[in-house]
């Protein structure tokens, strides 16, 4: 078995959490300073997370229905 660097291994962790929380940041920003489009982007933004959760919530359901 061969074994990972440390940084190596907190960056893979840490990835994915850290651009669902940038685009986070990004919709917070675009909702606060631009109109039309910004909205859009922002509603992408803040969406994302909610959609991440219910996605997961969904696969886990359908994981225990299956195991019974």
């Amino acid at each position: 078995m061969t074994r990972v660097p440390k940084a190596a291994e907190g960056r893979s962790v840490f990835r994915i959490p850290l651009l669902v929380g940038l685009a986070s940041i990004g919709g917070l920003l675009s909702a606060l300073f631009f109109e039309g489009p910004g909205w859009v982007a922002a509603w992408a933004g803040l969406g994302l997370p909610l959609a991440l959760v219910a996605w997961h919530v969904g696969q886990a359901l359908i994981r225990n229905e299956r195991s019974g």
